[in-house]
């Protein structure tokens, strides 16, 4: 297949995202109606029951996400969009039943297997018909354009593009660019930018044997971010091996978007809503001693309140409890400069924190009013390490990819040594960590956040 108009799949994504959201709910509210008004099994522990009940809409929501189920790729096929809403929808009734069952939760295993079995199957007939929409809006475009990399000298030949198939096969134009050799890349990739959003392409062909750089071939596959759709045509690059998909044709690779761009970001915002809620609720008392603590022992607000850089660039509000003395912020430059790779040596030994503000920060205390900033939707509670705006003149041309998720109250920066962690090597785990994201990855970076606290790792 080529590749496909990634603006309007991305329009039909969104459209069948929004579509399984109000089935799942739909379904989940009148088996639920239902149930209560006894036409199903009415053994129920109403205490325990009711809370189980009702997670089921953000199993689902995960159970989507965990197959990929919102995934741009998966609209090629009616066949994929059918399997993974039902690999969803097993996977939702086995962990409902099992979590019932080791609670010792009398949940009416009819009402589960009926919204399971209804909601699957609306979300199949709604996923099919969006389709079959899609590929009659497809196959009306009289052209499509495609941007093709060869190598210098090299020959394209369209006959060798995968066909999309006889009932789809619009008229496709390809525009060819040579790929620099060597290192000195950056100039042309800038240059590559404009000519995408000058042109409007519907998506990009990499030669094969036309980018052997694997630095600037991790550089093109975040063109996505232009509305592109890369495929390329040899071998996987190992900083690309957890967005590589292959199609049915030959060697061709799809490089498809991060998880945690495409059908992943509903279910980690529900999970951030769902945790912060409740941590929120669990940390007050220790908020509410820490505020205590501040304001008896030294002169100023309790809450410190800065801008950092968040998603997309935009600038958000980061409070933090005050661990420093009041104004002290102003002293920054001329205490710790810019970021380098002695800047952690310069942060343990900062003379403006305050005796009680050194407790909260071994402790990471300071972080808490954070979790307000998650359940607003500014934050998430894993992500990339929130940075400074005049940080930004520290960002490499590459390192802006970190950009596309929220920052995080924690990451893989927090447990790999916090403020011992080199600068560098952050932002290398801030790209790593969007790459690879998976919402079991955000639960082992949670836990292990408790351990390198308790163990005071990195703390300063």
């Amino acid at each position: 297949m080529t590749p496909w108009l990634s603006e309007s799949l991305r329009k039909f994504r969104d459209i069948i995202l929004f579509g399984d959201i109000f089935v799942i709910i739909l379904t989940f509210v009148a088996t639920t109606y239902f149930r209560f008004q006894n036409h199903f099994d009415t053994a129920l522990n109403p205490k325990g029951s009711l809370l189980l009940i009702a997670l089921l809409p953000f199993i689902w929501i995960i159970a989507l996400t965990a197959v990929n189920g919102w995934e741009t790729a998966a609209l090629e096929s009616r066949r994929l969009l059918t399997i993974r809403v039902i690999s969803a929808g097993w996977r939702t009734f086995v962990f409902m039943a099992f979590a019932a069952y080791v609670s010792h939760d009398l949940v009416s295993r009819a009402w589960l297997f009926i919204q399971v079995i209804s909601a699957t199957i609306l979300m199949i007939l709604v996923r099919i018909a969006t389709l079959t929409f899609l590929w009659k809006k497809v196959q009306a475009r009289i052209v499509e354009k495609y941007l093709v990399i060869i190598a210098p000298g090299q020959v394209f030949d369209d006959s060798l593009i995968p066909p999309r198939g006889k009932e789809h096969d619009p008229t496709n134009v390809y525009i060819t660019v040579e790929a620099p050799q060597g290192e000195k890349y950056h100039d042309w990739l800038e240059a590559l930018k404009v000519h995408i959003k000058a042109e409007k392409f519907d998506g990009i062909i990499i030669w094969q044997g036309a980018v052997s750089n694997p630095v600037l071939l991790n550089e093109i596959s975040h063109l996505y971010m232009l509305g592109i759709s890369s495929i390329i045509m040899q071998s996987p690059v190992s900083t690309l091996v957890a967005r590589l998909k292959p199609l049915p044709h030959a060697n061709w690779i799809r490089i498809v978007e991060p998880h945690l761009s495409n059908n992943g970001a509903l279910a980690k915002r529900a999970i951030d809503i769902v945790l912060s809620a409740h941590l929120i609720v669990i940390t007050s008392p220790i908020m509410l001693a820490a505020a205590i603590a501040i304001k008896l022992t030294s002169f100023g607000p309790v809450l410190y309140t800065a801008q950092r850089v968040g998603r997309d660039n935009a600038l958000f509000n980061f409070p933090k409890f005050r661990t420093m003395h009041h104004n002290s912020d102003q002293d920054r430059l001329n205490i710790l400069g810019r970021p380098d790779e002695s800047m952690a040596h310069r942060y343990a030994n900062d003379p403006r924190i305050t005796l009680v503000g050194r407790f909260l920060r071994r402790w990471s205390i300071d972080e808490l009013p954070q979790l307000f900033c998650v359940l607003a939707g500014t934050m998430s509670l894993v992500g990339p390490r929130p940075i400074l705006p005049e940080e930004l003149a520290q960002i490499q041309a590459s390192d802006h990819y970190r950009f596309i998720a929220k920052p995080g109250l924690t990451g893989i920066w927090q447990i790999s040594g916090r403020k011992e962690v080199e600068w560098q090597e952050r932002m290398a785990q801030d790209t790593y960590y969007i790459e690879n994201w998976n919402a079991f990855s955000d639960l082992i970076i949670i836990i292990r956040t408790g351990e390198a606290i308790l163990t005071g790792k990195g703390a300063m």
